[in-house]
């Protein structure tokens, strides 16, 4: 047995090698072995995919382009939350579900996100000046278990996206929290474990990410036209925790002589990340070789995708394959994306900023818009988005009635297609309608304008819905 387990890390560790530097001769293999032997002994499927185009790979005038989606519990709702901005009393403080308070600051801003059905914060979101963040679990070694109250990485999210206009704002935020509070244990979530964190942050003009775990936490401002995360460790990053070495040394994970870089020391290299980030850096990458603007109809593409891990160029691939490799995660009850987030912000101020939100499944789901109409104002949204009905609605259709069934599959896919695109074409004029009433003083008449193309959305999507569960039935 041990020899044999020896031969598997080695084949392994070889191929997760090859992988990284570029040969997609071994990456079937690593497929093969994170979908059959090495997922299944992880603490749940760690699958979460993030990535952001930044304007020099956006099309003239389109602000970066953040996308994400959240991969957890088979039965994790994460529903669509909504706040305006909103003011505070002096010596406010927000007790968060971990026990933890923090103060609060004297203003919020607007924000949406998917907040986890038991959870305050978000798994990603984005705010009113098209800040947005979200989490990804860093496989990274073990602390000593605190047991005092710590932040959770929901919450994170969320305070960040309150307090922040840009994101190097953001960055002060986070390191702060990060710094002041530490992570651990989430013990609020429905499964507790171990939950250091990776973040992407980013604005309408630049984007960075992050590492964290426990108090310690290092980060890089992202220079190239595009990059993306994927539960995987970066190394090289530029910016360290004052305490970071200290951490190191203390626990034996550092001897304190030669280069000190934060992803070696602190990551584990685990699941199936570096595939998943091959795939979508690769995609992204291919966008700009055809001289092609990365556009959020592209993200919404790529984060639909099933990649099976072998050649990370090939198109996308909308049949479910349950591998453990695929950025829209499939799984026969060890988890899913739970929902995904888009941000769709211009630069020259023609239109209101736009977020996108799906939930579960987006291969067979649909992304709606939530409308950012600036000065603490977002559009409302009918209150059925924001329950857990229509997450459990989606997900009734993905995993009770369609299955494996490849035409039920299909036939979910071509439902939905024309509805989507009709949405992305329609919201966007609704956004420049409401961007002109606003610039007239009519702040009313754009909230109403909008608020009426959101309720419409979700009839749409309801009369979907039913047309779909009768036609599987």
């Amino acid at each position: 047995p041990a020899a044999a387990s020896t031969s598997f890390e080695l084949s392994l560790g070889v191929a997760l090698i090859m992988a990284v530097h570029g040969s997609t001769l071994w990456l079937p293999v690593v497929a093969a072995i994170i979908g059959a032997v090495l997922l299944p002994t992880l603490p749940g499927v760690l699958s979460c995919d993030s990535l952001v185009a930044l304007p020099s790979a956006t099309s003239k005038g389109h602000a970066a382009i953040y996308a994400k989606n959240a991969d957890r519990g088979f039965d994790e709702a994460q529903p669509l939350f909504v706040e305006s901005g909103a003011s505070h009393e002096p010596g406010a403080v927000i007790k968060l579900p971990s026990g933890l308070t923090v103060p609060q600051v004297n203003y919020t801003y607007a924000t949406a996100g998917s907040q986890p059905f038991w959870g305050w914060g978000y798994s990603m979101g984005a705010n009113e000046f098209g800040v947005a963040i979200g989490n990804e679990f860093f496989p990274c070694k073990t602390l000593p278990v605190n047991d005092s109250a710590l932040l959770e990485f929901p919450d994170i999210d969320r305070l960040v996206l309150q307090r922040s206009r840009t994101a190097a704002e953001a960055v002060q935020w986070l390191t702060h929290l990060v710094s002041t509070y530490g992570q651990g244990v989430c013990k609020t979530c429905p499964s507790p474990a171990d939950y250091n964190n990776l973040f992407l942050l980013v604005d309408t003009t630049e984007a960075y990410k992050f590492m964290t775990i426990g108090h310690e936490w290092a980060y890089s401002r992202i220079t190239t036209s595009t990059d993306s995360i994927s539960n995987w460790l970066f190394e090289g990053a530029e910016h360290v925790s004052p305490t970071a070495k200290a951490t190191a040394k203390q626990h034996g994970w550092w001897d304190g002589k030669g280069d000190f870089d934060f992803g070696k020391v602190f990551g584990v290299e685990q699941g199936s990340g570096v595939v998943r980030q091959k795939r979508t850096s690769t995609f992204l990458l291919n966008k700009l070789k055809a001289n092609a603007a990365v556009r959020v109809e592209d993200m919404a593409s790529i984060l639909s995708d099933h990649y099976d891990g072998s050649n990370p160029s090939a198109p996308v691939d909308k049949q479910p394959h349950w591998t453990g490799t695929e950025i829209d995660e499939h799984t026969d009850g060890r988890g899913l994306t739970a929902s995904s987030l888009i941000t769709d912000f211009v630069s020259n101020g023609t239109r209101v900023g736009i977020a996108w939100h799906a939930l579960t499944n987006v291969c067979m789901s649909l992304y709606y818009p939530v409308f950012f109409l600036g000065n603490g104002a977002v559009g409302k949204v009918p209150a059925w988005l924001t329950t857990t009905e229509p997450w459990q609605q989606f997900k009734y259709i993905t995993y009770s009635l369609a299955r494996h069934d490849q035409e039920k599959i299909a036939t979910v896919q071509a439902t939905w297609q024309p509805v989507q695109k009709a949405l992305f074409a329609n919201a966007r004029e609704v956004a420049t309608q409401a961007s002109g009433l606003i610039a007239e003083g009519d702040q009313d008449q754009a909230a109403l304008l909008v608020s009426n193309f959101t309720a419409k959305v979700v009839d749409t999507m309801q009369q979907t819905l039913l047309h779909l569960n009768k036609t599987l039935a």
